[in-house]
């Protein structure tokens, strides 16, 4: 058996006794330090080939973005590596940079104790109401040190800027931005100018539609200097018996139409006037042989309400109601005698709301063939005398007609236009003139 020489031991032995003694309770490493790459990598790459660390991790991706919306947000993904399990705290990851005031963590799940080869999100997203701008941020991990860029570009669209300066009927606020090149996102501003008329055409038809949008980022702002106003509705048509005979049946008067149907969120100024259009005025009727009763008036209205139709009978008949105009109603008609004897102020009696405002003395002369015999009917003042009501004015319904006689009645009117269908998708900063219901 071989031994070393004398020499050999001894040195041997001294290098030994010469190594340093590390003590098993001590770290081997601070935390979050890196060990220099043995083979010449960058400290705490954490990457093969370019050494190895305990505590590091990567982010990814890097972000540049460009947006439409403050509300937009991006997740950032932080994965453990290195040979350690690390342990983070919420405040561990740090927005930095000039522009970190423009930012926000929305959700953090680098929270806890993280062994190598797990991930973990960070959504990091602008704040709300920040301007239009290019804003960048760097999010670091405090743990390893690591970061992450991100730039965020915010253009948001140029509002849609709607006018109306004329005459205009039955106006689609989202047909006319679509018109004008609006696209999700963007806002929507309308103003009508002073003189400006917008109205419509038919009484179920709204003279101003605001939405339905898909996109819309905040409320439509209106301001109205001008007027919108709905159409009147129609006065009913008055009949008696023989009328009815042959289809001719009394009806009650139409309902003014909405000036405003909301669809969507809408900030309303109104320097101007709203306007719901009048109910048209009912008709009367009569159950007697041969005596045709008055037409409703129609309801005030851009455009206003057409008057009842004229109809007649054997005896008597009675002319159409008056239209309405865009400030007051039109007046019902009474029955005239078509025998020749009319009341003295002419064959269609000046009404009010109330009815006949004349003093009537009327003789009934039977055709050939008929009984003979003399009839008279006398009247007071005032007196009614099968009348239709008035149209009503702008946003107030229409007067029922009146019979006046035994066998003889009034039909209902129409209701009251709205001046809003749907207000509460309305938020008035002023409220100004306004005539009709909100609904």
């Amino acid at each position: 058996m071989r031994t070393l020489p004398l020499f050999s031991a001894l040195l041997l032995a001294s290098i030994v006794i010469a190594a340093p003694i590390v003590a098993q309770n001590e770290p081997f490493a601070p935390r979050d330090s890196t060990y220099p790459a043995p083979w010449g990598g960058a400290p705490g790459a954490g990457a093969a080939g370019e050494g190895f660390s305990f505590g590091d991790a990567v982010w990814s991706p890097d972000v540049d973005a460009t947006t439409t919306t403050d509300r937009w947000d991006t997740t950032l993904t932080l994965e453990q590596q290195g040979m350690d399990t690390s342990e983070r705290r919420a405040e561990d990851i740090i927005l930095e940079g000039e522009n970190a005031g423009a930012f926000e963590i929305r959700e953090n799940t680098c929270v806890g104790e993280m062994a190598p080869g797990q991930s973990c999100g960070v959504r990091v997203g602008l704040r709300e109401g920040v301007a239009d701008g290019t804003y960048t941020v760097n999010v670091r991990d405090a743990v390893s040190g690591r970061s992450v860029r991100v730039t965020v570009r915010l253009e948001r669209p140029r509002d849609v800027d709607l006018v109306i300066s004329g005459t205009v009927f039955n106006y689609d606020v989202a047909a006319a931005a679509l018109a004008a090149g609006w696209q999700p996102g963007m806002g929507i501003n309308l103003r009508v100018l002073p003189g400006a008329r917008v109205g419509s055409v038919v009484p179920w038809a709204p003279a101003m539609r605001i939405g339905p949008f898909e996109g819309l980022p905040r409320p439509v702002n209106v301001i109205n200097q001008g007027r919108i106003q709905g159409a009147g509705g129609q006065g009913g048509q008055g009949a008696g018996s023989e009328g009815a005979r042959f289809g001719i049946w009394w009806m009650r008067g139409q309902d003014g139409g909405p000036a405003i149907r909301a669809e969507a969120p809408t900030v309303m100024q109104n320097l101007g006037q709203i306007w719901g259009g009048g109910g048209g005025g009912g008709a009367g009727h009569c159950r007697m042989v041969y005596y045709a009763a008055g037409s409703g008036g129609g309801g005030a209205g851009f455009v206003g309400g057409q008057g009842g139709p004229q109809t007649g009978e054997r005896f008597s008949s009675q002319g159409p109601g008056q239209p309405g105009s865009t400030e007051a109603g039109g007046m019902g008609s009474c029955s005239q005698f078509i025998t020749g004897y009319t009341c003295p102020s002419g064959g269609v009696l000046e009404t009010t709301s109330e009815g006949d405002t004349g003093r009537c003395v009327i003789t009934i002369r039977p055709p050939s063939g008929a009984n003979p015999g003399e009839f008279q009917y006398y009247s007071a003042t005032p007196t009614y005398d099968r009348c239709g009501g008035r149209g009503g004015g702008p946003g107030e319904p229409g007067q029922p007609g009146f019979g006046g006689w035994q066998w003889c009645g009034g039909n209902e009117a129409g209701q009251a236009g709205a001046s809003v269908e749907g207000s509460s998708w309305i938020s008035w900063q002023v409220f100004g003139d306004v005539r009709g219901p909100l609904r």
